[in-house]
């Protein structure tokens, strides 16, 4: 959660980072085993190299959250 959507001046690194990284964390990994259109448009996006732009970060974050990613991933968190 905190590597996608986190708050800088909390976790001390940039929105997105995780996503910039293609980490595979847990929202990615719940998104991921979808069916459906979006995993397979973020199966894709994580197999593509090159350094992504904010606009595109945000869309693939938008494919997550989509994908159920984030509200599973807040419902799993103890304190969230």
């Amino acid at each position: 959660m905190l590597g996608i959507w986190g708050d800088p001046a909390v976790t001390g690194k940039p929105v997105h980072s995780d996503l910039r990284a293609r980490k595979k964390s847990l929202p990615v990994s719940h998104a991921l085993n979808q069916d459906g259109p979006l995993g397979d448009q973020l199966a894709d996006w994580l197999t593509t190299s090159g350094e992504p732009d904010e606009e595109e970060l945000r869309r693939v974050a938008g494919l997550i959250e989509d994908a159920g990613g984030r509200d599973w991933a807040l419902a799993e968190a103890p304190d969230a």
